[in-house]
């Protein structure tokens, strides 16, 4: 997988912000903490980013694979003596490394794609080869969404709360000047939020690299993306 990509990427590329900003999440096995690995962050300044953990980078390959490192058909990836597993196990929707790349004006219209990779609902698994793929299914669903999502599934009453605070809140008013509240601004970006609703597969599918499971999944994408889009 190394020589993989070292072969098919430029990273000279990859790690030039004004080409693309990337940010990649893996998760530390031994605190359990995720970490975002990122190419850039839209307020180099700021005291806290709206990932507590994010780590601006030189992306290499090493950062590419922890963040896919699943286990257990994967081995953890060590980076700098820190042993990284694949993200999704602590977030599979990692909106806030995503929030972390905006600029001020792209926080107001940049729009947010999301692609549901697993069912939120399903039929009652009745043997336990159900029972297991229903169990990953819930750890890797979207939690973020899950959370803050209102009745309809929008996030609309989330970010109109956010806007409501910075409308009401005086202009003069110190909470203004707090981390805290940059931090909180920069979620109205969630209104801009459009979900691509992917055709359920079993989870255990996402561990088939055949070249038929590979194209099965692409094909899937494809016309979850059409469907959205019409």
């Amino acid at each position: 997988m190394y020589e993989t990509l070292i072969r098919v990427c430029d990273f000279d590329r990859l790690n030039n912000p004004s080409f693309i900003r990337l940010a990649v999440t893996a998760t530390n096995v031994q605190t359990g903490d995720q970490v975002s690995f990122s190419n850039y962050a839209a307020n180099p300044d700021a005291l806290h980013y709206v990932t507590p953990r994010i780590s601006r980078v030189r992306i290499a390959p090493a950062h590419i694979i922890a963040s896919g490192s699943l286990p257990p058909g994967f081995p953890m990836t060590v980076i700098d003596g820190v042993p990284y597993w694949d993200g999704g196990l602590f977030d599979n929707t990692p909106i806030e490394p995503l929030l972390d790349l905006l600029e001020e004006d792209e926080i107001e219209h940049l729009p947010i794609f999301v692609v549901n990779l697993f069912a939120t609902h399903s039929n009652l698994p009745k043997n336990l080869k159900e029972v297991q793929e229903r169990m990953l299914e819930i750890s890797f669903e979207s939690r973020f969404l899950l959370a803050h999502a209102d009745a309809d599934g929008s996030l609309t009453e989330f970010t109109t709360m956010i806007e409501d605070i910075r409308r009401e809140l005086p202009q003069n008013s110190p909470v203004r000047a707090k981390e805290s509240f940059r931090r909180l601004s920069r979620f109205r970006a969630l209104k801009n939020v459009r979900v691509i609703e992917a055709q359920h597969a079993p989870m255990t599918g996402g561990m088939d690299f055949s070249a038929h499971g590979v194209s099965t999944r692409y094909n899937s994408g494809i016309k979850a993306v059409d469907a959205l889009l019409r």
